[in-house]
C-alpha cells in the first residue's frame, strides 16, 4: 500500500486490481445479481481508490476496506438502478465451485457438491463462499454483512453440513460400515 500511496506505483496498483478484481466482482454479483453491473461497480471503487490513494496508508486491513467499499458502492448502484429490492439480493445467484482442488474431483462429484452449495439459502450461500472461497475470518464476513459472528458460525454449520451430507452420499460406498459381531 505504501508504494501506491507515497509512489504512486501503477505496476503495484494493477496488481492488487487483478488480484481483487474477480472476487470482488463475485461479491457485487451477489448484491446487484447483474454481472455486467458489479464489473462497474467494482471499477468505480477501484477508481475511486486511486483517486484516494493518499489514504491508504490508514488502512488496516486492506481485504475488508475493498469488500466493505465494494458492498456500499453496489448498494448505491442498486438504489440508483431501483429494480431490485434488498431482500431479494442473491436469491437467484447460483454459486460455480471451482477451485484448484476441483481439477482433482471428477465432474459428476463437482455436479454433486455445487447443487449442494446452490441450494443453500442466499445467505448462507454468500456467507459459505466469502469465508471458503475469499478466505475472509468469520469476524471479518459479520462485519461485512452486518451480522454477528454467532450468525456467521451457525450459517457456516448448515453450509458444511448440508456439503458434508452430499459428498457422504456421493462416496456412500466408502462410509464405514458398523462391524457385526459373530454370534
Amino acid at each position: 500500500m505504501i508504494a501506491i500511496a507515497e509512489h504512486n506505483d501503477q505496476a503495484a496498483f494493477e496488481e492488487i486490481f487483478t488480484y481483487y478484481f474477480p472476487g470482488l466482482v463475485s461479491f457485487a454479483g451477489n448484491i446487484v445479481s447483474d454481472k455486467q453491473l458489479a464489473e462497474e461497480v467494482v471499477a468505480d471503487v477501484f477508481l475511486k481508490m486511486w483517486q484516494n490513494r493518499k489514504t491508504l496508508i490508514s488502512v488496516r486491513n486492506f481485504s475488508h476496506y475493498l469488500y466493505t467499499a465494494t458492498k456500499y458502492t453496489a448498494i448505491s448502484a442498486l438504489r440508483a438502478k431501483q429494480s431490485l429490492c434488498l431482500e431479494e439480493i442473491g436469491d437467484d445467484l447460483l454459486l460455480t465451485y471451482t477451485t484448484p482442488e476441483a481439477g482433482l474431483i471428477s465432474d459428476e462429484n463437482v455436479d454433486i457438491i455445487t447443487k449442494a452449495i446452490n441450494s443453500l439459502p442466499a445467505k448462507c450461500r454468500l456467507i459459505f463462499r466469502l469465508v471458503k472461497e475469499e478466505g475472509l475470518k468469520y469476524n471479518e464476513v459479520a462485519n461485512l454483512l452486518q451480522l454477528s459472528v454467532k450468525t456467521v458460525e451457525s450459517q457456516m454449520t448448515i453450509a458444511l453440513k448440508r456439503v458434508s451430507d452430499a459428498l457422504e452420499e456421493m462416496l456412500s460406498e466408502f462410509s464405514i460400515s458398523p462391524v457385526r459381531k459373530k454370534a
